[in-house]
């Protein structure tokens, strides 16, 4: 099985349609998508279409949520996040209906489900919390203790903007980059594709281009 996973797109249109090719070119028909699909380039609404026509299975991410609550929230949102995040939140719940902001509020925090018989868990940030992460470096009691609470051989997260895969036991770990925000200093994005035939299963990262927002 190949599997695409996308994540961190931050209403990137353009990287998200270059990744989007790719996958189709590869013959590629299942993505999953690691959740902060708004708030960053100013085509969050386009976005948002995209990945419903497209069907794509997708998490909630934390910039999703302030999205989705922003009304009610919006003085916690502003003390806690820096000015820069705060008013990229705000100005996308401006430019957003009303069926836009229930979409981003009704994503699920986890997704678990079974694929030609390999379970696979998919989270924004760990498996555990919405709001925690999992970086390549963390220690591998931390990936234990993921791989338990997910209880699945391919777990999918993102979050860090930093792709990366670790092999835990049974359980390999995928955090597929960002299409919204590059790779430390390189505006390049990143998605991964996901190659369970292979023995043993193989992470492919691809990159895409990103222009400023």
């Amino acid at each position: 099985m190949l599997l695409a996973a996308i994540g961190d797109i931050h209403g990137n249109l353009t990287a998200l349609d270059a990744a989007l090719r790719i996958i189709d070119d590869l013959g590629i028909h299942t993505i999953v998508n690691t959740g902060d699909v708004v708030a960053g380039y100013p085509f969050s609404k386009e976005v948002i279409q995209r990945i419903q026509t497209q069907r794509i299975p997708t998490v909630q991410g934390m910039f999703d949520r302030y999205v989705a609550s922003f009304r009610r929230k919006g003085a916690h949102i502003r003390k806690n996040l820096s000015p820069e995040d705060a008013a990229a939140i705000e100005s996308t719940h401006g430019t957003l209906q009303a069926s836009d902001i229930e979409y981003l509020h009704e994503l699920p925090r986890r997704l678990s489900f079974t694929l030609e018989s390999i379970p696979i868990f998919v989270c924004h940030g760990a498996p555990e919390s919405q709001g925690d992460e999992l970086t390549k470096d963390d220690d591998e009691r931390r990936f234990s203790r993921a791989r338990e609470y997910a209880n699945a051989q391919l777990i999918i997260c993102g979050k860090t903007h930093r792709p990366f895969c670790r092999q835990i036991a049974d359980a390999l770990f995928v955090n597929p980059g960002s299409l919204g925000v590059g790779s430390g200093d390189k505006p390049i994005g990143t998605f991964a594709i996901i190659d369970t035939d292979a023995s043993p299963w193989r992470v492919h990262f691809k990159r895409v281009p990103l222009v400023p927002a």
